[in-house]
């Protein structure tokens, strides 16, 4: 008899409950990951990245790169880096979601822009921003923009 491959194991995390519900059972539980080893945003951060290099011809534009930050590598969606010394290198967060992006993506951009010293950061959205995202972007000085790619369905302006 021949070893079987093991089964994979899919671990989620149960909502927390009040004590009073302590014996309910939760309702909502989480989709296993997808077996596809590409995922849906990597096409929408080359994209992203096509429309950075338009932008700025002359600048190196990186996908999916790593940088060394005071607490660990931070992954950076789309860096942009100008040839021109004088010019800022500008951190790109792309969300390709289906639904608006909260305030807690902006917070957690912020934090990465500051850790590691990119002077511009910017995130890019093809489902638009809550109210309360546009607001903190703009006090932090973070662009909120969106790039859409044509015939995709789940674009919400």
């Amino acid at each position: 008899m021949g070893v079987s491959a093991p089964t994979p194991l899919v671990l989620f995390r149960y909502p927390t409950l009040s004590p009073k519900s302590r014996n309910r059972k939760p309702t909502r539980r989480r989709r296993a990951p997808r077996a596809s080893k590409r995922k849906r945003g990597d096409e929408y951060q080359r994209a992203v990245a096509e429309v950075a290099q338009s932008l700025v011809p002359s600048a190196l534009v990186e996908v999916g790169s790593w940088v060394n930050g005071p607490d660990g590598r931070r992954d950076l969606d789309v860096l942009v880096r100008s040839t021109i010394e004088s010019a800022p290198m500008v951190v790109i967060e792309c969300k390709d979601w289906n639904k608006p992006i909260g305030i807690a993506f902006i917070d957690a951009l912020d934090s990465k822009r500051r850790d590691i010293g990119a002077p511009v950061a910017m995130i890019c959205s093809n489902s638009g921003f809550t109210a309360d995202a546009l607001r903190k972007a703009a006090r932090v000085g973070i662009p909120a923009l969106a790039a859409l790619i044509k015939g995709d369905r789940r674009i919400r302006v």
